[in-house]
């Protein structure tokens, strides 16, 4: 059901609408237009104000918010106000307060709370000073090929048979076999002496060569001693420093 229009003249919704176009500095030109001839705003001129449903009516004209030059205004009320574009500009400048992530350089000041090193690219990083760090993998790998400069092997003085370990040396005083290790690697090394008094200890091969041959070495020489290095499989064994 529709209002029916009610002409209002120089009622209060006139004073009011006199007082709404002071408030915003004037009218436009559009309000103005349809304001001419309403002796109730502008005395001068003779003009017919109603209202119905959809609310003022001019001369049979709705006045609308364009009239008041508020074509750019929402009909919302603050609570239900969408994120401008410019607030949403400097939202994006900000960082989350749960899990935030930062660019550039971040500065705090006082106390901050909920920020882990996780969260600036340092999860794997131990808080402990220089001298108190433990030895990496990298380094330990990098020790594993050193030898101390004050290393002393372990001497073994065998009278039953045995099977060597590498970087150790085999004192003989008897007739016994020495087996050398099965996977020894480049630069491995035994070292062998033969106190036994006779010229018939055996090193055997265990599957490698020894100086190039596919067969067990046997001591011939009586007080004979050296080292034996591992080559690779192509040679085997060699004998340094007889």
């Amino acid at each position: 059901m529709s209002v029916p229009p009610r002409q209002i003249g120089d009622s209060v919704l006139s004073r009011l609408l006199r007082e709404a176009i002071k408030q915003l500095g004037g009218m436009s030109s559009i309000l103005k237009n349809k304001l001419s001839g309403n002796p109730a705003i502008m005395p001068s001129t003779k003009s017919k104000i109603t209202y119905d449903s959809k609310g003022l009516v001019i001369n049979g004209e709705d006045l609308t918010k364009e009239d008041f030059g508020l074509g750019e205004v929402d009909n919302t009320s603050d609570a239900d106000k969408p994120i401008s574009a410019l607030t949403q500009d400097a939202l994006d400048l900000k960082a989350n307060i749960l899990a935030p992530t930062f660019t550039g350089i971040a500065t705090f000041i006082g106390s901050v709370e909920g920020i882990d090193k996780a969260m600036v690219g340092l999860g794997n990083v131990e808080n402990t000073s220089d001298i108190e760090k433990i030895i990496s993998a990298s380094t330990q790998d990098a020790l594993d090929l050193k030898q101390d400069l004050t290393y002393n092997y372990p001497v073994n003085v065998i009278s039953t048979a045995t099977n060597a370990t590498v970087k150790e040396a085999y004192v003989f005083t008897s007739n016994v076999t020495l087996t050398l290790p099965s996977t020894p690697l480049s630069g491995d090394w035994i070292e062998v002496s033969n106190l036994s008094a006779t010229p018939s200890p055996i090193i055997a091969r265990n599957g490698k060569k020894i100086v190039g041959l596919e067969e067990n070495l046997t001591i011939d020489t009586a007080y004979a001693g050296f080292r034996l290095v591992f080559t690779g499989d192509s040679l085997g064994w060699t004998i340094i420093g007889q």
